[in-house]
């Protein structure tokens, strides 16, 4: 099965969101850009995974705790790749998300199950294979900020020609 463990937003924070999609889908001659209800902030990608190990995967994000605190959607960026452009939005830098990360990443592994090893970017992709008419000339959009309370275990997989995420299982 298909997984990764996010940070959903709610329908006021997806449709600010999905403005700088289409804002960036506007500046741009293609893209495969992100759809409305497949905006997330990941928190760890999973990939594939066995099936004997999601169930221990649920558990520790049932009992993932942690108070709740705000994160600050505030720049544009980009990873170059050899596959093409990726174009996201950036977080402020916040110590509650890194440990929120750093507790999942570390439990994670404790349960002997395969991590990414390399720096957390917190991003929150806005299209893949992206190429501009003109070079972005601002990067800065207008921040806003979202109340982070939970997180979630989806998995990912095609209905026909159509990419689902689906929510497994939420922190308390």
């Amino acid at each position: 099965m298909r997984l990764f463990i996010a940070i959903n937003f709610d329908d006021k924070t997806v449709n600010n969101i999905y403005k700088e999609v289409n804002a960036l889908k506007d500046r741009s001659l293609k893209g495969r850009f992100v759809h409305k209800e497949h905006i997330h902030l990941t928190i760890e990608f999973l990939g594939e995974v066995q099936d004997e190990k999601v169930n221990e995967i649920q558990k520790m994000i049932f009992n993932t705790h942690f108070d709740p605190f705000e994160i600050v959607i505030s720049n544009l960026g980009v990873f170059h790749t050899k596959h093409g452009d990726i174009y996201w939005l950036g977080i402020k830098d916040n110590e509650d998300l890194f440990k929120l990360y750093n507790d999942i990443h570390n439990n994670l592994k404790q349960m002997n199950i395969e991590v990414q090893e390399r720096p957390y970017t917190p991003h929150i992709t806005l299209g893949r294979n992206v190429e501009l008419k003109d070079k972005l000339e601002k990067t800065n959009i207008d921040d806003f900020n979202y109340m982070v309370k939970q997180v979630c275990l989806f998995k990912s997989f095609n209905d026909g020609n159509r990419l689902i995420h689906e929510i497994i299982a939420e922190s308390k």
